[in-house]
């Protein structure tokens, strides 16, 4: 996209070398060189001898006359840099000057006003090339095509038939992608979804201890979308991105390639995600106090605050115990026993409720949605043959879920003889909230078959082992 821009301006004349994995020797060079300004390589051998440096300088001056006598500028484009400096011999070089011909000429071709090179090295979960070799800059500009651009590389009747929501998560309109997904939609999640848990996998091989701790909470970091005072260095850098506050400079995101990715980073980081959250409770109520953090954003932390604490501390049954009681359950000796077991975790792969089979399970499940605006609840929890719904908010604004909730369990085919009860639990951050909440929807006693769903309203405060979440109410910025 780069090289096509530069030559439709008029204003510059580029040769690229595409691979240097490729490149080993100056006849591939001058071929390059050759082929960019329309010359063809083997009449031109046949007439002279390969070329030494100093005979690629005197050829690359002669062009530049040429060109400059024209207006026109010329770029050098030398890609996969990084597989130059993987090889051993090059390995411990740390800059471009100091390789051996012809690989210096990647240097050599500068002229000052006239000839510019540009070194690109390829977005994988190798080092960093910059890293390793200081001096260079780092431009990341994954490209997206906008809608008007897809019509004209695809035709109306093919882009008719697509979803265009899934193309959206699938690919995020990031050309490679797109192209995959449209040669091949139905395979695309699978194939795609390994190569980016292969890829992690990898990574994890490769950079162990500190350096993998940290790559883990970069990945975290974009989950949670938290905002960063310095511009992290150490992340997947084949599927996440780097992105600096237009609002606030000096202010950094770690932004995944496209929304696809996320879900693959929530199931590959699931464990370290919840006890991150659960460890960094203070630094998180720090970033909610922030003015500028959204109350999208601070709802979504207080979610996951609640989730985290649950799923790292085996339930806490005193939470369960108390919404169980409140909804008029017996607690005997056989609920002791089934609440007293180690819980399980299942993370729901879609926006779909778990079918009516899944109150097989023995113990207390928890049911957690992978996907983001999953319908009505934030999590699910079953144990024996209630079902426990729960939806937490921060506002009282927040609309009422039993509509939703009604029509998703219905489609999950879920039945009394499975499920005799399920009580929809509404979890603010305190009971101010809560009571606001509950006088505007009113404790709700549906006739939808007859108290089979019923409505409870909590705050944290309620629960000993919910008591001390921060409070996420912003602090005003004077």
């Amino acid at each position: 996209n780069l090289t096509r821009y530069l030559m439709a301006s008029g204003k510059y004349w580029v040769t690229i070398i595409p691979n240097c994995d490729y490149w080993t020797n100056e006849i591939i060079f001058l071929d390059f060189l050759l082929e960019s300004v329309g010359v063809d390589p083997g009449l031109f051998r046949r007439k002279y001898r390969p070329a030494g440096f100093e005979d690629l300088r005197d050829l690359i001056k002669d062009i530049d006359t040429v060109l400059s006598k024209h207006g026109i500028k010329w770029v050098f484009i030398f890609d996969q840099i990084n597989r130059i400096f993987a090889r051993p011999e090059f390995q411990s070089a740390k800059d471009v000057g100091v390789l051996p011909f012809p690989f210096v000429m990647m240097n050599e071709v500068l002229k000052s006003g006239r000839i510019i090179s540009i070194i690109s090295a390829s977005a994988n979960n190798d080092v960093s090339h910059r890293e390793n070799h200081l001096g260079f800059d780092e431009f990341e500009h994954p490209t997206q095509f906008d809608r008007s651009e897809i019509d004209k590389l695809y035709t109306k009747k093919r882009t008719d038939r697509w979803n265009w929501d899934d193309l959206e998560y699938y690919t995020g309109r990031v050309p490679l992608y797109l192209h995959r997904w449209v040669q091949d939609p139905d395979r695309y999640a699978s194939i795609v979804g390994n190569e980016i848990e292969n890829s992690l996998k990898k990574l994890k091989r490769e950079q162990k201890g500190k350096r993998w701790n940290a790559i883990t909470d970069s990945a975290i970091q974009c989950l949670l979308r938290l905002w960063l005072p310095s511009e992290p260095q150490n992340l997947d850098r084949k599927f996440a991105r780097v992105q600096e506050s237009k609002e606030k400079p000096y202010l950094y995101n770690i932004t995944e390639l496209f929304p696809f990715v996320y879900e693959k980073y929530l199931n590959f980081f699931w464990d370290d995600y919840y006890l991150y959250v659960r460890e960094r409770e203070t630094d998180i109520q720090a970033f909610c106090k922030d003015s500028r953090t959204t109350p999208d954003v601070r709802g979504r932390f207080f979610e996951e605050m609640v989730i985290g604490r649950l799923v790292t501390n085996d339930g806490y049954p005193d939470v369960l115990k108390r919404i169980l009681v409140d909804a008029k359950i017996t607690i005997d000796e056989d609920w002791e026993a089934e609440l007293g077991r180690p819980i399980q975790v299942i993370r729901l792969p879609n926006n779909k409720y778990p079918e009516g089979a899944f109150t097989k399970k023995n113990g207390v499940t928890f049911f957690i949605p992978r996907m983001m605006n999953f319908p009505a609840v934030d999590f699910i929890i079953h144990v024996r043959k209630i079902v426990i719904a729960v939806q937490c908010y921060i506002s009282e604004s927040h609309e009422e879920k039993l509509t939703v909730l009604r029509a998703n369990v219905e489609t999950a085919g879920w039945k009394k003889a499975q499920v005799e009860r399920i009580i929809l639990v509404y979890l603010s951050p305190d009971e101010g909230t809560t009571r606001k909440f509950k006088e505007k929807i009113g404790r709700r006693k549906p006739s939808y078959k007859g108290n089979w769903i019923i409505t409870r309203f909590y705050s944290t405060s309620e629960f000993d082992s919910l008591l001390d979440i921060p409070t996420l109410e912003p602090w005003t910025m004077l």
